[in-house]
């Protein structure tokens, strides 16, 4: 039997003499059906160019961590809300792995704990540029050293982030992650170089076990390639830790 969560947004706006048009809202139910399963299948494009990976989701879980697979992306996305389907654009050595927009369609108001909607992905070796949007998601990114990138972009909203950039570093990395009200752990095992930057004013920073502060820099010793970190965060906290 499905589930209805049954959802009713009315908005009125006024502030003095001036009014907003918000354009219109389709009221309606929000479905949850029975759990469906996505095979994710992404070959490796053909030629030795560099792809750019993005994958982009709204609230649910992530699970992305990195092996020695034929494809560029291979996983599962499981889910029981038809609107939420994911989708696979690829044009070139550009492929986009995204969530169906449910909020495209209605606002849903109600019991989330009934949706479901669980991603777990594999990344392949080739190189590639990696994107990752999340919003009110429990992320956890494994093995990302192992990746054969130079520059990897994180962006969440309110959600719980853990990036471990364990495995095997052989090239300079970059790192850019931008939160909102969130908890955000990186892992960086000790004997990886590291630097990271902050830019923010309510997070609490937590640096732990080799990490060190250096100025209004977050330092790690270590030698080889180096990851270089930007964060950007809202309200939140942030800890820096080496497992």
């Amino acid at each position: 039997m499905k589930k209805v969560m049954t959802c009713l947004v009315l908005v009125v706006l006024v502030l003095g003499n001036t009014s907003c048009d918000i354009g219109s809202v389709t009221v309606g139910e929000i479905e949850t059906g029975p759990t469906v399963t996505e095979e994710i299948n992404v070959p490796v494009p053909d030629g030795s160019t560099t792809s750019e990976v993005e994958i982009s989701m709204g609230a649910g879980d992530l699970s992305v961590d990195v092996g020695v697979i034929d494809e560029l992306v291979r996983g599962t996305v499981a889910y029981n809300v038809e609107e939420i389907k994911p989708a696979i654009q690829i044009s070139g050595n550009q492929v986009l792995i995204e969530q169906g927009d449910i909020e495209a369609k209605r606002i849903p108001l109600g019991n989330w704990s009934d949706v479901e909607n669980h991603w777990a992905l594999t990344l392949g070796k080739a190189p590639m540029v990696l994107t990752v949007n999340a919003g009110a998601a429990q992320a956890e990114l494994t093995s990302l050293a192992d990746l054969s990138a130079s520059d990897i972009t994180i962006r969440g909203g309110a959600g719980d982030f853990r990036l471990d950039f364990g495995g095997d570093l052989k090239q300079d990395m970059r790192v850019a992650i931008d939160a909102g009200a969130a908890k955000v752990t990186i892992v960086v095992p000790e004997g990886t170089a590291a630097d990271l930057a902050f830019e923010g004013a309510l997070t609490d920073i937590d640096a732990g076990g080799a990490w060190e502060k250096s100025g209004d820099r977050y330092v790690l010793e270590g030698e080889g390639p180096r990851i270089t970190f930007t964060v950007r965060m809202g309200v939140g906290s942030l800890d820096l830790r080496n497992r």
